[in-house]
């Protein structure tokens, strides 16, 4: 099996499409966490409660989201830290074994 750049992956197939499949597999045991999604979600559709005429309840709503926004944002870093770092490994091993399949 060669690599080949223009079409993005490996020439025959199986190896891709198995290594492919270690990624999702990784990036479901990452980013499948109920909290963080949960996170990600209110993150993503928050409509504030309070009016704007309701001053200081606005203002705390506002903040509130704010550090629960940037908490959701910190862990979205990590966990992309973390599948880079595996994506990292999986290459590493797929490596190994084009190397001792060579020989």
């Amino acid at each position: 099996n060669s690599f080949d750049a223009a079409g993005g992956g490996f020439a025959g197939g199986s190896v891709a499409f198995r290594e492919a499949g270690r990624v999702l597999e990784l990036t479901s045991q990452i980013f499948d966490d109920g909290d963080f999604l949960g996170g990600v979600e209110k993150m993503v559709m928050f409509k504030p409660k309070a009016k704007k005429s309701e001053g200081d309840a606005y203002v705390k709503e506002l903040v509130h989201h704010i550090k629960a926004s940037k908490d959701t944002l910190k862990a979205m870093i990590n966990k992309k830290d973390l599948l880079v770092d595996a994506c990292h490994q999986l290459e590493e091993e797929l490596l190994a074994e084009m190397e001792g399949a060579a020989l």
